[in-house]
């Protein structure tokens, strides 16, 4: 099993973009290990949405700093089998980052950790949480299309 710990930025996982997949699979990456956000801004990672809504990736592993996912193959079975974690421990992994962040230095003048709490929030159903964070998030950042998604993904889940 090849493992490295991502630079996720590096990976264009730009809007709809599965160019993440292709630099994975040209390096033979079957594990990536990532936190959930950034700790210092609360910059979601674009990555951890990518591979958690991948079916060609598992969630392995996640603690409340860093997310483990190994790649959905046959020869990985055993190792999914054996530590799957479900997916709401990324959102609350994303979640407590994002708000140790929104208290600390610049990160609680910015926005950004609102995309990440955002994301969390809706990921576990909590759209209601989830909307007036990304209102906000999108008043600043209005161009972002993940951001923009979301939004629609959150008022519909609300409907």
């Amino acid at each position: 099993m090849n493992f490295v710990k991502c630079v996720a930025p590096v990976l264009d996982v730009s809007h709809n973009s599965y160019n993440y997949r292709r630099t994975l699979d040209y390096f033979g990456i079957d594990i990536v290990m990532v936190p959930g956000c950034d700790e210092v801004s609360g910059t979601l990672i674009k990555l951890v949405p990518a591979l958690l809504n991948d079916p060609e990736w598992a969630l392995i592993y996640a603690d409340g700093f860093a997310l483990v996912f190994v790649r959905n193959s046959e020869k990985n079975m055993a190792v999914i089998r054996a530590n799957s974690v479900p997916r709401i421990d990324a959102f609350r992994t994303i979640y407590g980052l994002a708000m140790r962040a929104s208290q600390t230095g610049h990160a609680a003048r910015m926005v950004n950790w609102k995309l990440s709490a955002a994301f969390a929030f809706a990921g576990s159903g909590e759209y209601a949480d989830a909307l007036p964070l990304i209102t906000d998030y999108l008043a600043k950042s209005p161009d972002d299309q993940f951001a923009v998604e979301l939004k629609e993904k959150i008022e519909r889940g609300r409907q």
